[in-house]
């Protein structure tokens, strides 16, 4: 995947065919500008945002080179190198919640059970299947 990321966004990592015609550089140039549409289309939906085509291209370039990024460090960390990424910087810091996670679980609605029986509910798992999990579930709550 992260061949093909630089193949696109970063041609001087890897070797290619030079582009000689018009025609080949709009293929290489769409694939470059859309390699992620999707996702940033889906998101856009699904946040309910709608943005002019210069900014949705905005997006896209911007997406693609976090991506392609993220890739080069996972490729690092696989060879050993766990350093922080060099170019991490670049995007703001996370800032969670910082409740401790103890406190949110003794919210009846977050207890494992609770969650369990939702979810069985929701994927309308057989009672068989109910009954074997369900003590296991509960004595992680104990």
């Amino acid at each position: 995947m992260l061949l093909s990321d630089w193949a696109v966004l970063k041609p001087e990592k890897v070797k290619v065919s030079k582009l000689t015609t018009p025609a080949q550089k709009a293929v290489c140039e769409n694939a470059r500008l859309n390699r992620h549409a999707r996702i940033v289309r889906d998101y856009l939906s699904r946040k309910g945002l709608l943005v002019d085509a210069e900014s949705l291209d905005r997006s896209k370039i911007a997406v693609n080179e976090a991506v392609c990024q993220a890739r080069e460090h996972i490729l690092r960390n696989a060879k050993g190198d766990y350093r922080p990424d060099p170019d991490a910087g670049r995007f703001p810091q996370l800032e969670l919640d910082a409740k401790p996670l103890l406190e949110t679980a003794t919210d009846a609605s977050m207890l494992p059970t609770t969650i369990f029986d939702s979810y069985a509910k929701e994927a309308e798992l057989s009672y068989a299947t109910i009954k074997s999990w369900r003590p296991m579930i509960a004595k992680v709550e104990e």
